[in-house]
């Protein structure tokens, strides 16, 4: 079975985005844990836009990467290419991807919400070409 860890700064909205489409993409073919160098809890208009498009993420939790970095993954994504030296995790047994998603700064407003789902349909259009990817 596949075991995917999702690594981002805060695991607050990219990597659970993330988490969630793959999570119900691969449904019982791999296990997807998302992880942040520091758990910061969820954003809430993450929790938002995902409810959009019909994705409960409100009962994920933020998790930090020393709750998960133990367990054996085969494969590790990295939402963005700096996270790979911060985070310090053994790659050398797993398949390593990187995303570059673009990073959401702020505090609500509509503005920030129209980013937000905006970078919520970029994650959704790179978990479907991922899960064909990994599923080979």
């Amino acid at each position: 079975m596949l075991k995917l860890l999702i690594v981002d700064t805060h695991n607050s909205i990219r990597s659970q985005i993330l988490e969630a489409y793959l999570a119900k993409a691969l449904n019982k073919r791999a296990q997807v844990i998302s992880a942040g160098k520091e758990a910061t809890g969820i954003d809430p208009q993450a929790i938002r836009i995902m409810a959009e498009d019909g994705y409960v993420i409100a009962g994920q939790t933020s998790k930090s990467l020393k709750e998960v970095e133990a367990y054996p993954y085969n494969a590790i994504l990295f939402c963005a290419e700096n996270l790979m030296l911060e985070a310090e995790l053994r790659t050398e047994h797993c398949q390593v991807f990187y995303a570059n998603f673009s990073e959401i700064e702020g505090f609500g407003g509509s503005e920030r919400l129209q980013e937000m789902r905006a970078l919520r349909d970029e994650i959704k259009g790179y978990a479907k070409e991922l899960v064909s990817t990994l599923l080979k």
